[in-house]
């Protein structure tokens, strides 16, 4: 053979070793892929598989429940330990998808579309026939704590929190995670403070002449936030209640209020969740619990004084809860000059 001949083979030798390469490497690809194909299809499949057992499974207990009064508790006490877990799971995966695309601010927003279905729970207003006044717990157990709540029985921890919350303290927690609140979305300021339109403009704007005039005028201001991060810079000021447990789900949902000792009565609205708390953290106020409507027959109005550091448990499914600065001035309380500011928020029991 001559060396062109011999060259030829060679080079037709080396191709076809390439060819088996790339075939046994094509080969092994599409097993690769077939496993994980395979494997990817069988997952999707066992999900959906449970997913339609757990719809099914709620189908029938909600189905059951509307029939008996007695199912629904019962369904209660099996879906209610799942509820927060479940929910702290879905929020724990979807949170790069909300970090990416900012979706905090959509978390307060109103529905485009009504439920022509949904209708207002009917009150059963028994469940507060027994109860007249506030319940002192103060230095009780957490589990007695846990079980008045469950009892929907109001009751106040007298001292609960020490009162180091300020307005500049406020202030100061806002600039340090202003970017929170602006990003974060679902903010809401109202106020009867002239020139005061959002947060900032009360942070940043106003001086320190214009934060004391609360005390010579009737000023009052509701802060409300409702979002993941706004609610993770808030509860280093106000942490959960000690007597939760670690299944309660605490609302995000919040409120913060500041009001002067001429700012007269304001309602506090309704929370997140039925079993809420107020903290009055500085100044000294008079809060009234007052029936709703349909449970007036029934169920009894409850006044009680709470100072700095007082934490006090109600249900907003049966009251309303109304704060009266001006009652305390009537009274002639030197502490009444000073500026009234408070917390609420709401959990599941």
């Amino acid at each position: 053979m001559s060396d062109t001949e011999i060259k030829e083979c060679i080079e037709e030798v080396i191709q076809l070793q390439d060819e088996d390469r790339s075939k046994n490497q094509e080969r092994g690809w599409q097993f690769v892929l077939t496993k994980v194909g395979f494997w990817t299809w069988f997952l999707v499949k066992c999900l959906a598989v449970i997913l339609s057992v757990l719809i099914l499974f709620y189908f029938i207990l909600t189905t059951c429940a509307a029939a008996s009064p007695e199912i629904e508790a019962q369904v209660g006490k099996i879906v209610n330990p799942w509820i927060y877990p479940s929910m702290r799971f879905a929020r724990i995966m979807l949170k790069p998808l909300a970090d990416k695309f900012h979706m905090q601010g959509l978390y307060g927003a109103d529905c485009l579309v009504a439920n022509p279905f949904f209708l207002d729970p009917i009150e059963d207003c028994h469940l507060c026939t027994t109860k007249s006044r506030f319940a002192d717990l103060t230095g009780q157990g957490e589990a007695r704590r846990r079980q008045h709540a469950r009892d929907i029985h109001p009751f106040i921890i007298k001292g609960y929190s020490a009162p180091n919350v300020t307005l500049d303290v406020l202030r100061s927690m806002y600039l340090d995670n202003e970017n929170k609140f602006i990003l974060g979305g679902a903010n809401t300021l109202y106020t009867n403070l002239d020139g005061v339109y959002n947060v900032s403009d009360f942070f940043n704007k106003y001086d320190d002449a214009a934060l004391m005039s609360f005390k010579r005028q009737t000023g009052f201001l509701m802060w409300e936030t409702n979002s993941v991060p706004t609610s993770q810079a808030i509860r280093k000021l106000f942490p959960r209640p000690s007597f939760l447990t670690s299944a309660s789900e605490v609302s995000l949902l919040k409120r913060i209020y500041v009001d002067g000792p001429l700012a007269g009565t304001h309602e506090l609205p309704i929370g997140g969740f039925a079993s809420c708390w107020y903290q009055q953290v500085q100044g000294i106020r008079q809060l009234t619990l007052v029936p709703h409507r349909d449970c007036r027959h029934s169920c009894e109005e409850m006044k009680i004084t709470v100072e700095a550091g007082d934490l006090v448990f109600y249900q907003d499914q049966f009251w309303t809860l109304f704060s009266s600065p001006e009652i305390i001035k009537g009274k002639g309380t030197s502490a009444a000059k000073d500026v009234g500011i408070g917390f609420s928020g709401s959990f599941t029991l």
